[in-house]
């Protein structure tokens, strides 16, 4: 067990401080940041710290409460290694059962062997009603067990090797009945009569029929211009919809098709305006259209589209969405800015680089909505009054979060693992620990 880390950053916070400043912690405010040492953190605590595996030898990072819960049986740390993992449940198997692995254990094939069990005289009733005779029946344990048979139909075959479940489960269970085509093959009329019950026409005579998976040829007397067509005897009796592929098309259009004046209604109800006559086909038709407050674009959308869209016109929804706000008030940080910068001495605070961006530890758009559900504003209806409130209420939201100096290589990297959206404290704080320990020399 080695710990590589000595300390860990946590933040203050209602159920954190009773147990650090009974330690000797000073308080330093809600959610601000302090050093412990790693002997003093919590057991619950979710912060990631650096080990080194009891097995490879090397660091990675994990959840400070997994320590104990890991540790119980045996006291070592391992990495998600799969061989790693391995030799750490070997040892937790023999310390637990007394064998390298619980399958090798007399209970674990003591519960095997009674697991699918049947009753000899039901193995030899199933069998002996599918033509098979069974050689070994006294070897018999479970559904599992390696048995010898003999089909009636094929005993010049000899004996041949399966267990009772496939018995169970194939309506064959000789393997040479299994690929005789015999077996599958009807009366050549019969099928010959399913195609003209389908309102098909054969064009294959009686002896082109050989199974139930030839393709036989034929014509559908609605779709003659598209030529021969073929199909299988199974595929036939499995299809719900008579005739052609191309009927069967036909049919799945009218059962989904809606009409064309609910179509309007629908596309009117979402302020668009269709400009096509009824030329709807289905509801992945692209209709042209035009929205009511921005007649001079034609849009093209589909009913299926309008209809789980909230706002389908790309005009009205750019007014009013978050992205129009984020640039707004994305001009109204530069104090912030500003504070941030000092407090980083304006470089980098990993590599000292002078080229970088201020990062936001708590994502912006994050901030933005933290914002918008305090004051209780719809980020799609909102007017100027809104406006005032809501930059005074972000600023402030800033003043509390001062941002870091990264370098731009860097923050390009980290957006790229933790994209741009729901950012916190805990992932710089590991990408900020990775970075440390070498992980993206490779990247950068």
């Amino acid at each position: 067990m080695v710990l590589i880390s000595t300390t860990a950053t946590v933040r203050w916070n209602g159920s954190t401080r009773k147990h650090y400043e009974g330690l000797g912690y000073i308080w330093g405010g809600q959610n601000k940041w302090f050093e412990v040492k790693i002997e003093d953190l919590m057991k619950t605590s979710p912060i990631k710290i650096n080990v080194k595996c009891d097995y490879c030898k090397e660091s990675f990072m994990k959840p400070y409460r997994n320590l104990f819960k890991e540790r119980e049986i045996i006291d070592k740390d391992c990495c998600s290694n799969r061989c790693c993992m391995k030799l750490k449940g070997e040892e937790v198997s023999l310390v637990k059962y007394g064998h390298k692995s619980y399958a090798s254990t007399d209970e674990s094939k003591s519960y095997k062997r009674k697991l699918h069990q049947t009753s000899k005289e039901e193995v030899i009733e199933l069998a002996g009603s599918k033509g098979i005779t069974i050689l070994n029946i006294d070897e018999y344990e479970n559904d599992r067990t390696r048995l010898m048979v003999i089909c009636s139909k094929h005993s010049d075959k000899g004996a041949q090797d399966t267990n009772f479940a496939n018995i169970k489960k194939n309506v064959h269970c000789c393997k040479y009945i299994r690929h005789d085509n015999d077996s599958q093959k009807l009366d050549s009329r019969v099928v010959i009569d399913a195609f003209i019950a389908k309102d098909l026409i054969p064009l294959f005579e009686v002896e082109d029929y050989q199974n139930n998976g030839t393709p036989l040829p034929y014509h559908c007397p609605k779709h003659i211009g598209v030529g021969v067509q073929f199909r299988t005897y199974a595929n036939l009796t499995n299809q719900r919809v008579d005739g052609c592929y191309y009927c069967a098309k036909e049919k799945a259009g009218d059962n989904h098709r809606v009409s064309f004046d609910k179509i309007k209604e629908k596309f009117l109800e979402k302020g668009l305006e269709i400009l096509d006559g009824e030329v709807y086909k289905n509801k992945e038709e692209h209709l042209r259209c035009r929205c009511i407050h921005h007649p001079d674009k034609i849009l093209l959308r589909s009913y299926g589209t309008v209809r789980n869209t909230k706002e389908p016109c790309p005009n009205c929804r750019n007014e009013k969405s978050l992205s129009d706000l984020s640039r707004f008030l994305r001009s109204t940080i530069i104090s912030w800015r500003n504070a941030s910068e000092k407090n980083c001495n304006y470089e980098c605070i990993l590599t000292g680089s002078k080229d970088y961006d201020v990062h936001h530890l708590y994502s912006f758009s994050s901030i933005i909505k933290d914002t918008l559900e305090y004051l209780k504003i719809d980020i799609n209806d909102y007017n100027s009054d809104d406006i005032i409130a809501i930059k005074k209420e972000f600023i402030k939201r800033h003043e509390e979060l001062l941002g870091v100096c990264l370098d731009k290589k860097l923050h390009i990297l980290f957006h790229q693992i933790y994209s741009k959206e729901n950012n916190t404290y805990e992932q710089f704080e590991e990408f900020k620990n990775n970075y440390i320990f070498g992980s993206y020399e490779n990247v950068i």
